[in-house]
């Protein structure tokens, strides 16, 4: 009995020896804040461009944007552990960490809860965080209910636009986008359905779609000169959202990013609809 008391002991020491010793790199927004969520963020060496929160994440040395990594971003952090979603790349980069037999974990970057709760599992039982994780998970859940009353409050759903305007042309959010999940978990409609991904659309079909709201990004909107000028936009200032003053505004890491804030931001969403 002492003997196995004394192994069990011994290979829970080794464990958190082990974790002690990590020198994780998390690449993608929604990993990163997992894994300061999980309070093991002392593990970390670096992470991505994208990763901006918590605001201590701007103290870590940045490898890159996850779908374009620099190898020689990764290998100077000399890391033992890079946690990857389905969406990193290249592949050749992730095949070189391999062969140097660095610890790859790659998670699903699929939008929906239930994909959250498993990523914070995974990420945890890496991490020897299996603790906190389930905790962390427990405290999501309990989230969604409070958003689930809230969206069984709704009247009817509020028909919604979500438009990109990064980096020049606005696109509006079809099906199988972060927007869409974000739309649809708050309890609205996206007034998008006959596309998949993000799409620009002509002011003619701004005005057909009419929707009750439009949700946009910080940046988008500093990119079109401000919330006057955004509205003020051929196709937009005659919809029902503008004249009505629905013009919804967010950070898009807090909106889009799909991790441990998801369900709070898709309550504040909720929040902003009419009654």
């Amino acid at each position: 009995m002492t003997k196995s008391i004394t192994l069990i002991f011994t290979f829970s020491l080794m464990m958190h020896l082990y974790a002690a010793e990590n020198r994780v790199v998390a690449v993608s927004s929604g990993v990163n804040e997992i894994v300061y969520s999980l309070n093991a963020q002392d593990q970390l060496v670096g992470n991505c461009v994208s990763s901006i929160f918590p605001e201590e994440a701007n103290l870590l040395p940045k490898v890159g944007y996850q779908r374009m990594l620099p190898s020689e971003g990764i290998l100077s952090l000399k890391p033992n552990l890079v946690i990857l979603t389905s969406e990193s790349g290249p592949k050749s980069v992730i095949d070189q960490l391999h062969q140097l037999n660095i610890e790859v974990v790659i998670v699903d970057a699929g939008r929906s809860l239930e994909n959250i709760y498993k990523c914070i599992s995974i990420i945890g039982s890496t991490l020897d965080k299996e603790e906190e994780a389930r905790l962390l998970i427990k405290k999501l859940k309990t989230e969604k209910l409070q958003l689930d009353r809230q969206v069984k409050s709704l009247s009817e759903k509020p028909r919604v636009l979500f438009i990109l305007g990064h980096g020049g042309m606005a696109r509006v959010a079809g099906l199988d986008t972060a927007a869409n999940s974000m739309i649809e978990l708050s309890g609205g409609q996206n007034v998008i359905s006959s596309f998949n991904g993000y799409k620009p659309v002509s002011p003619e079909e701004l005005l057909e779609l009419n929707p009750d709201y439009i949700v946009a990004t910080t940046m988008g909107i500093d990119q079109h000169g401000g919330i006057k000028k955004f509205s003020q936009m051929s196709g937009l200032r005659d919809t029902s959202a503008v004249k009505k003053d629905r013009v919804l505004i967010f950070n898009a890491q807090y909106l889009l990013g799909f991790g441990p804030r998801t369900v709070t931001a898709a309550i504040d969403l909720n929040n902003r609809y009419d009654r």
